[in-house]
């Protein structure tokens, strides 16, 4: 997209979560040097989930359901590479080729899914935090074989359910629930916002775990650390968890 002057500056995620701002033929950690030869290597990184680059106006974001490379060689441009195959040695010093071949001799097919947004620049990263937990969570279609009316079926079977009593606010992901014995729930609660990424959305939150779950009423609530291995804090404030942007928090929850 040429309209965008990007001035060499794009942002790659760091493991879906915080973005990264990167910036062509330039790395703060290290002279690039001869590496600016080869301007690929030098400026390729990883993307869990999302890239993109703006300009003082307008954002374009490419949003990914899979690890993958990707960068920005030109203003205005994005480059992914969705597998890479070399069929001959490329002379720098790994001395073979990278030719993965699937089971039927020839090159792997690989599919990937790729959403490409485009919007104002106040507007798109938090289209792109809420678009990218859609895409993580995408629904697995199920088929069954009915020979009655939809209705018929409805009426029979339980078509949906929710554990929630009311849908979380759109900054906060469950991002972990487990049941783990003796009337044991293990909880994880994240903050997918960076500070000053929305104006709104970036603010700390507070939740209620007692009113987050159906037909649940909680006698004991301790926090762990992010493992779950630990307990972190054996008092608990329930009704008053707070939540700071990009901070996860972990909860055993008992009945």
């Amino acid at each position: 997209m040429p309209e965008i002057n990007s001035s060499g500056i794009f942002w790659t995620d760091s493991n879906g979560r915080r973005n990264i701002q990167r910036k062509r033929n330039f790395n703060k950690y290290f002279n690039l040097g001869e590496n600016i030869k080869y301007p690929s290597s030098a400026n390729y990184y990883p993307i869990t989930s999302r890239i993109g680059l703006s300009d003082n106006l307008n954002q374009m974001s490419i949003l990914t359901d899979r690890s993958q490379g990707g960068t920005s060689l030109n203003d205005g441009q994005i480059e992914i590479m969705v597998h890479r195959r070399c069929v001959m040695d490329d002379g720098l010093g790994v001395e073979e080729v990278l030719n993965e071949l699937g089971e039927d001799g020839n090159g792997l097919i690989i599919r990937a899914k790729h959403w490409l947004h485009f919007g104002p620049k106040t507007e798109e990263p938090s289209l792109n935090r809420i678009l990218g937990l859609q895409l993580f969570h995408e629904p697995t279609l199920l088929f069954y074989k009915f020979s009655g009316e939809f209705n018929d079926y409805n009426n029979k079977y339980l078509t949906n359910f929710s554990a929630l009593n009311f849908d979380l606010p759109p900054n906060i992901n469950l991002l972990t629930l487990k049941h783990i014995g003796n009337k044991q729930i293990l909880i994880r609660l994240e903050h997918i916002f960076q500070t000053g990424e929305d104006a709104n959305l970036s603010n700390p939150i507070y939740l209620n775990l007692q009113t987050i779950f159906k037909n649940l009423r909680f006698q004991k609530i301790k926090e762990l650390m992010l493992a779950g291995n630990i307990v972190f804090n054996e008092v608990v404030d329930a009704e008053n968890v707070k939540l700071k942007p990009m901070e996860i928090r972990t909860f055993m929850l008992t009945t």
